[in-house]
């Protein structure tokens, strides 16, 4: 079981988010607040932060950034749109993917599965 720190001001999606990831066996800590995650992040640690590359006061890519600052290095998957601008400032951070909004229920598994398996080691039961 995999501890994944989801945060979105969407309140919907975040529940939705949260119980899809309940569903495919995860540990999944959810909150609207990115200053909640981020003093999540820092007591416990997580194999993946998903976050909405827009939320207010933080954003998703500077939530990852304030998390490295602190030496939290947990890789992101951040959800964005498909603005070509948006997908070339992620792609500089390191150990960060996106995942297109909108998305399904699919997509949003495959992307959580890619990112665990590309940036965090199988714990052996």
């Amino acid at each position: 079981m995999r501890r994944i720190l989801v945060v979105s001001q969407d309140a919907p999606l975040l529940r939705l988010m949260g119980s899809l990831l309940h569903t495919a066996g995860h540990f999944p800590a959810i909150t609207t607040r990115p200053a909640t995650a981020l003093q999540f992040a820092q007591r416990r640690p997580c194999d993946l932060l998903v976050a909405d590359l827009v939320m207010r006061p933080l954003g998703g890519d500077d939530l990852v950034c304030r998390l490295r600052a602190r030496s939290i290095g947990v890789p992101a998957l951040i959800l964005a749109g498909r603005s070509s601008d948006t997908w070339a400032r992620l792609l500089l951070i390191p150990r960060v993917m996106a995942l297109s909004k909108p998305f399904t229920a699919d997509e949003f598994a495959a992307g959580i599965e890619k990112a665990l398996a590309r940036w965090t080691p199988r714990r052996v039961a």
